[in-house]
């Protein structure tokens, strides 16, 4: 889904009372599942199999 306006992460973040890892400018331009994300779409996680591959990438960049 794209957004009529961009939003900064920071924006978003503050929106939905959550913690955000990135830089705060990066505009988000759409939403979308993690199958079908484009360039400056925000993902979120449907399916478990998603959870474990995020969870891992965590790890690694700790």
């Amino acid at each position: 889904m794209k957004l009529d306006i961009p939003y900064t992460l920071k924006d978003i973040s503050l929106l939905i009372n959550a913690d955000f890892v990135g830089d705060p400018g990066l505009l988000i331009s759409g939403l979308n599942e993690i199958h079908m994300v484009e360039p400056g779409d925000l993902t979120f996680v449907d399916h478990q199999k998603y959870l474990i591959c995020y969870l891992f990438y965590l790890l690694l960049i700790q």
